[in-house]
């Protein structure tokens, strides 16, 4: 059982790496297009603008984690479901609530 909970741990915690990543880097883009102004205007270099758009990092992430794990985990479940993976855990005996550990712990 325990091979099984960290494969579906691994498999979530890829996932929302992976999400978290593509999300972030797409408002990312997005909120720091406004920092262009400061260079074309105010003259300003291009690395003190790397700093003022990574200074925004923190903030998106705490808007796009919690997302970004709840698409992971329906995605991965569903996916389970639908390969039957579920059922056989389920035949072998392991119940409902140890298949929801990894996602919980994961949370």
């Amino acid at each position: 059982m325990a091979r099984l909970k960290s494969y579906i741990f691994k498999q979530l915690f890829l996932g929302t790496i992976i999400v978290t990543t593509v999300l972030s880097c797409i408002i990312w883009l997005t909120q720091s297009l406004g920092f262009i102004e400061l260079i074309v205007n105010k003259g300003l270099t291009i690395s003190i603008w790397l700093k003022l758009t990574l200074l925004l990092l923190p903030n998106i992430l705490i808007v796009i984690l919690p997302i970004s794990i709840f698409l992971v985990v329906l995605f991965l479940y569903n996916k389970m479901t639908n390969d039957r993976e579920f059922i056989v855990a389920q035949a072998s005996g392991i119940s409902q609530w140890q298949l929801a550990v990894p996602a919980i712990s994961l949370a």
